[in-house]
Formats: C-alpha cells, sequence, structure tokens
C-alpha cells in the first residue's frame, strides 16, 4: 500500500469515527440538560411548598421570589437548555386534597425548551420526570393547566 493510499485510509477512518462520535456527544449534552433540569425544577418544587405561606397566589412570579430570599439559586429558576423560566400550577397550593400525589403537578415547563421532543414535570409527591410531547399536553388538560 503506498504512503498516499495509507493517508487516504486514515483520514477515511478519522471521518467515519468523528461521524459516530458527534450524535452521541450531542445526545449526552440534551440528556445531561434534562437532568439538570428536573433537579432544578425538584428543589424548586421542595422550596414552594415549604415556604408556600410566604407567597400569596396574586403574586405574579413565586421562584422570583425564592431567588430574592436566597432559598434557591439564580441559576435554578431556568431551564438549563433554553433558559426559560419554569412554570408554576398554582391550582395545586390552593386544593389540599391534591397534596402528595404522583399524578399532580407542582412545576413544569415549555415544550420548546427540549425541542419539542418532550417536558421536565415535577410532581407534589417529588418526583421529577421526563414526559413525551404527547404526554405532556394530556396531562396539562387533565389538570386544566394552561402552558
Amino acid at each position: 500500500m503506498s504512503r498516499r493510499a495509507r493517508f487516504r485510509f486514515v483520514v477515511a477512518v478519522a471521518i467515519v469515527l468523528v461521524a459516530v462520535a458527534i450524535p452521541s456527544w450531542l445526545h449526552s449534552r440534551d440528556l445531561t440538560a434534562r437532568l439538570a433540569c428536573g433537579s432544578n425544577m425538584k428543589g424548586i418544587a421542595t422550596a414552594l411548598k415549604v415556604y408556600s405561606g410566604d407567597w400569596s397566589l396574586d403574586d405574579p412570579d413565586p421562584i422570583a421570589m425564592l431567588i430574592a430570599k436566597g432559598e434557591i439559586p439564580a441559576s435554578a429558576g431556568h431551564c438549563p437548555a433554553s433558559g426559560k423560566p419554569y412554570r408554576i400550577n398554582r391550582a395545586y397550593f390552593t386544593a389540599p386534597h391534591a397534596q402528595n400525589s404522583s399524578t399532580t403537578v407542582v412545576v413544569f415547563e415549555e415544550l420548546a425548551n427540549h425541542d419539542g421532543i418532550g417536558a421536565n414535570m415535577c410532581y407534589s409527591d417529588g418526583h421529577a420526570s421526563f414526559e413525551k410531547a404527547g404526554d405532556v399536553q394530556r396531562i396539562l388538560v387533565a389538570q386544566r393547566i394552561s402552558e
């Protein structure tokens, strides 16, 4: 094999390796952002439940109140993937029968935050999960939450 042929072979192998590695690297970045997002939501939901007596439903942004009090870091008030703020299900705090339910949403985000694939939702029992786009719409409609 000539020197030129070996060089072409090495370049071809390198191109194939890069082509295989880039999609998995991008997927891992998205997965990391989803996990950080879910973790942020769990912290916000916990802080909202602990400090629910300190804010009024008339308060336009309870998350900003928590940040101002130093209860959560400013970086936790929005999705790391998009930079958009999280949304709160205000009805949760006025419906005592919904407390600690594994199906009642406390904090959620817009579908656009993760390219429309789905969205993280944090439930009143403390768990957060990434729901697919169709499920997000179904959950929000069932709980009469407007996105």
